[in-house]
């Protein structure tokens, strides 16, 4: 928001600039959770204290925001030097999308740190799904075909019935994890 006119005593002429988010991204930052709108170039764009919440991701690990002698915060951060991270942003996006796609409700999507390239997603009975953002190490059509292999075979009745625990889709090579509940995995 700019304030383009100040008229005496008591009007402002003002223009509203918005953006589209990307992703929010709820972190406990300095000892208090926060949301913070992303942008889809990386920008860290405003704190979400209205409850919007789009496509929220909870970063795992507390951080502290520091600028080398005070604590600060995420505000006006931006991830756009950062392509592993925006990546994943933009990752979460796509495979929010394509899992609901398939009818599954999500009910978190969590990332452990800022640091690594994975991203984990808890569906609607407690199953969780590890997925690599780095199209680099798993190629798109290679992870769909996983994804639909799983949710469209027999595999998908066992995930409805609760006897999965987690999918790991991580591996490189065809291959998926499959965890069973009450199983040492």
């Amino acid at each position: 928001m700019v304030i383009d006119n100040r008229i005496w005593p008591n009007k402002a002429e003002i223009t509203i600039y918005t953006e589209p988010i990307l992703a929010t991204l709820s972190v406990n930052e300095n000892n208090q959770e926060r949301y913070w709108r992303i942008s889809q170039n990386g920008r860290v764009l405003t704190e979400d204290t209205a409850g919007i919440r789009e496509n929220v991701i909870n970063l795992k690990k507390a951080i502290s925001v520091t600028d080398g002698s005070s604590f600060t915060t995420l505000a006006g951060y931006s991830f756009e030097n950062s392509p592993t991270q925006l990546n994943r942003f933009w990752f979460s996006f796509y495979i929010r999308e394509y899992l609901e796609n398939l009818g599954l409700d999500i009910i978190s999507m969590e990332i452990e740190s800022l640091v690594d390239s994975y991203l984990t997603v808890t569906i609607f009975n407690g199953t969780k799904l590890y997925f690599e953002s780095d199209n680099q190490v798993l190629a798109r059509e290679h992870l769909e075909d996983r994804v639909n292999t799983i949710f469209t075979s027999e595999f998908n009745d066992r995930i409805k019935n609760n006897e999965i625990n987690y999918i790991d889709f991580r591996i490189p090579s065809r291959k998926i994890f499959i965890c069973q509940n009450g199983g040492s995995c």
